[in-house]
């Protein structure tokens, strides 16, 4: 009995063992990366778009608030270059591979521009719609949500291999994967702005039905169901009476396993505004800056809510063409119901064609060749602009130049920006930034790029050709430059990835880069990980791998040095090359060590004994330097050492080379002879010695060896020196030693 009931047990506790392991397993994390892409200018025969930048910005603001999408997930590109694109999906790619093994991954693709039936118009480049899809489908998210907000999107949902499938499932469970594509109008129609509502209107609906207004459900959840459903249904109500006509949303959804995907969680949401059930119509929400936050079609009976930001919003109803307006203040955690008071009537609304020739545009875009000198000029929706000539100058993006007191721009900069205090460029520059205070560039440098300025300049990603920077304090690049590049300031240069050209980098203080080509010239220090070329400075340089010449006045450093040091101490694991200084410090050096001081941890540190058979002389010797180079040091004693009348010191410099398992040496050395008396010591001569060796190692430690010792006339003596010439020297004796070295 007693073994049943322990079988018993040991059968429960597997099975609450299998269940907490289904169940984790099921309810894996889940996170999820986004990259949200605005893009007003679709090339020289497009209409500049005014809404699609702002559109993107709305979506990434919904995702980023009751979306689940960290900031540092998601990736907003205002009317990037194609390769911006490229290169931001393959950045997302990577952190998607990262993180998989961990959590389960979903990645949300928007697009707001211009379009074909091919593809998406990214400025005079096109997207093709099968690549885009090759692209996605190459990232390892579990889920691809793709929403694209253009002309003739519904052709992406028609490629081969895609089909209508069951639209949605209605489990909430996590184990869906594959993939979900949204198209704002079918493959033949056109999607449309609106600039009542300053916004596609797929896209403005798209948002509402994310802050709440597609939760039919009622369970503070938006699905991706619903969000769809409400988004095209009130797309195609709100486009058929409009010039273009009706416009139709279309997906594509490849999903397997089981349940829908949320989009966005109510209940997350900051605050929320609460719509009773005897309120119906149509509901605008506007913020403190007009802008329009959701638009909501509310039936009599239904409660609603609709999730925002902490703000102040005016809130607009209308029913059978009267509307009504109230303004609410929403603090953090607020939840407040809407009253109504007041109204205002719209004039009917004109809509620009998304996709349509110039020759379409019902509102001129027309961009003047100057604006007022002196004047406040904020160029939000135009992204092509020619030339900007005011006290403050804002533009979307700069094909031209700017020439103000401050000037931004919001994206990319092709042109130039002059200002009195700053330049701010939030994407890629090619042109030139000139202030008096500071120039920022949040991309890269493409083309080529010219930054000066009184304090700094900063260019935040790398540069992809040709790069001046001149600044009063210090110039910044954060990432890889592929072109040649030339940095001149007061205090710092900074490079902060790998270099593909030859770089210059001139500063009073000091200069750090990590692995680049070319010259550091500083006042105090340079500093750089991989180095080929050259460094010079003040006090000290230190680098890594460095190929080139490294010279300080005080102190050199680097981990293998192909080239040469020259500084008061020279330090270094191997050198391949030269080390010049009063103190050089090296692990091994295969060339020159010239100084008072050479130290080799890994060289020669060897002793030996000798015995000299013609003159009857023993010696001990001390060789230490580098593994070919070396310094010699010694003493000779009379074989009678109990009877030492003279004696010798030497010092030499001698040559080790490897024969295979023997090994030659040749070494010179200047022999001082000393008489030892009973209370003194008297110098008698100094001779120079050649002595060359021939050695048989027997163990690591251990050797004996055979030479030949020549040991020529006394130069220094007077007598030499008076009658003879260097030339006329010859050599006195040799003599024949052997010996043995520990």
């Amino acid at each position: 009995m007693k073994g049943i009931k322990n079988d018993k047990k040991i059968r429960i506790a597997i099975f609450l063992l299998l269940s907490i392991s289904l169940y984790s397993n099921e309810n894996r994390l889940v996170k999820r990366y986004a990259i949200l892409i605005g893009v007003n200018d679709g090339g020289d025969e497009r209409a500049i778009l005014r809404y699609a930048e702002s559109d993107a910005k709305m979506i990434a603001e919904v995702f980023s608030d009751i979306g689940g999408i960290e900031k540092s997930d998601s990736i907003l590109l205002l009317n990037p270059t194609l390769s911006t694109i490229k290169r931001s999906l393959d950045r997302l790619t990577k952190r998607i591979m990262s993180d998989g093994d961990k959590t389960r991954t979903e990645l949300v693709f928007y697009y707001s521009g211009h379009s074909t039936e091919e593809g998406l118009l990214i400025r005079d480049d096109l997207y093709s719609y099968l690549t885009l899809k090759q692209d996605l489908e190459n990232t390892t998210a579990d889920v691809k949500i793709g929403i694209l907000d253009s002309c003739s999107s519904g052709a992406f949902t028609l490629l081969k291999g895609g089909k209508h499938s069951a639209a949605f499932l209605v489990d909430e469970s996590i184990k869906t994967t594959g993939h979900a594509f949204i198209t704002s109008s079918a493959e033949d129609e056109s999607a449309q702005e609106s600039n009542t509502l300053q916004a596609s209107f797929f896209t403005h609906f798209l948002v509402s039905a994310l802050r709440g207004a597609a939760d039919t459900s009622l369970d503070g959840k938006v699905s991706l169901h619903e969000a769809y459903s409400y988004a095209s249904n009130e797309t195609l109500a709100r486009t058929e009476t409009t010039q273009a006509g009706a416009q139709h949303a279309s997906y594509d959804f490849r999903l397997s396993g089981s349940g829908d995907i949320v989009l966005t969680d109510l209940r997350n949401a900051e605050s929320s505004l609460e719509l009773a059930d005897e309120d119906f119509g149509r509901f605008f929400i506007r913020d403190r800056e007009d802008n329009l936050i959701s638009e909501v079609n509310k039936k009599y009976g239904s409660s609603l809510r609709i999730s925002v930001p902490s703000s102040t919003y005016t809130v607009i109803k209308e029913v059978d063409g009267i509307y009504y307006k109230q303004q609410i203040t929403l603090y953090v955690g607020d939840s407040k119901p809407l009253t109504l008071n007041n109204y205002k009537e719209f004039t009917p609304e004109k809509n620009v064609i998304r996709g349509g020739k110039s020759n379409q545009i019902e509102y001129d875009l027309n961009v003047p060749e100057a604006t007022a000198v002196f004047g406040w000029s904020t160029m939000d929706n135009i992204r092509e602009l020619r030339s900007d000539i005011n006290l403050f100058s804002k533009a979307g993006s700069l094909n031209g130049f700017q020439i103000a007191l401050g000037s931004m721009v919001i994206n990319d900069a092709f042109g130039a920006q002059i200002s009195a205090l700053f330049n701010v460029n939030g994407g890629d520059l090619s042109g030139l930034q000139l202030s008096g205070l500071f120039n920022t560039t949040g991309g890269n440098i493409e083309n080529y790029g010219v930054q000066i300025s009184g304090l700094y300049n900063w260019i935040s990603n790398g540069s992809d050709s040709v790069t001046l920077q001149s600044s009063g304090l210090f110039n910044h690049i954060g990432s890889d430059t592929e072109g040649n590049v030339v940095q001149l300031s007061g205090l710092n240069n900074f490079i902060g990835g790998n270099s593909h050209g030859f770089n210059i980098q001139l500063t009073g203080l000091y200069n750090r880069s990590k692995n680049t080509s070319g010259i550091q010239l500083a006042g105090l220090f340079n500093m750089s990980k991989n180095m080929n070329g050259l460094q010079i400075s003040s006090l000290f340089n230190s680098g890594e791998q460095f190929k080139g010449i490294q010279v300080s006045s005080l102190y050199n450093s680097a981990d293998n040095v192909y080239g040469a040091q020259i500084s008061l101490v020279n330090k270094a694991d191997y050198v391949y090359g030269t080390q010049i200084g009063l103190i050089n410090i090296n692990k091994d050096i295969k060339g020159l060590s010239i100084g008072l001081i050479n130290i080799s941890t890994d060289g020669i540190k060897n002793f030996n004994y000798r015995y000299n058979d013609t003159t009857k002389e023993q010696f001990i010797d001390y060789q230490f330097g580098s593994s070919i180079l070396y310094h010699l040091l010694y003493v000779g004693l009379p074989k009678d050492l109990q009877n030492i009348e003279t004696f010798s010191i030497g010092a030499g410099l001698g040559l080790h080379i490897p024969l295979g398992s023997l090994y030659t040496e040749a070494d010179f050395s200047l022999n001082n002879r000393l008489l030892y008396t009973k209370n003194n010591i008297e110098y008698l001569r100094s001779h120079p010695n050649l002595s060359l060796k021939l050695a048989l190692p027997l163990w690591d430690d251990f050797a004996i060896f055979a030479g030949i010792n020549f040991e020529f006339e006394d130069i220094f003596s007077n007598n030499t020196l008076n009658n003879t010439y260097l030339d006329d020297i010859e050599i006195a004796e040799h003599s024949f030693f052997i010996g043995f070295r520990i």
